[in-house]
């Protein structure tokens, strides 16, 4: 199933603009989509509230989906994100977003703050 809609107005590096939310959200639980500075970031949150967040971020090619495992071993004993970057999956960039380390740092700025914790663990 794929989550991108295809049309002819896409956005930088071939993306198309329409994507089908529905579907990306469907492909596991707890998925959700944050707007953020870098566009909207798909998310996976799952596990026990606690001390302890793990917070995972997807590097291309890899998206959410690959890391059932992880999930499946680590939130049994804390509470576990993994974030799909903007032009990563199914997170679409905003049409402004730059790609630069600045840009980045901003989205994920707004990812924790979301998150609402005040320290995190970084694998």
């Amino acid at each position: 199933m794929s989550v991108w809609r295809l049309g002819q107005d896409r956005l930088p590096f071939g993306f198309p603009r329409s994507l089908d939310l529905d579907a990306a959200k469907a492909s596991r639980p707890s998925i959700q989509f944050l707007a953020t500075s870098g566009g909207d970031v798909r998310m996976r949150t799952a596990g026990v509230d606690g001390d302890k967040h793990v917070v995972f971020v997807a590097d291309a090619p890899n998206v959410i989906e690959h890391y059932d495992r992880l999930f499946e071993l680590c939130a049994p004993h804390a509470r576990v994100t993994v974030v799909e970057p903007p032009g990563t999956g199914a997170s679409a960039p905003a049409r402004d977003f730059k790609f630069t380390l600045r840009a980045f740092t901003t989205c994920f700025e707004d990812i924790l703050l979301h998150l609402g914790r005040e320290t995190y663990v970084f694998p």
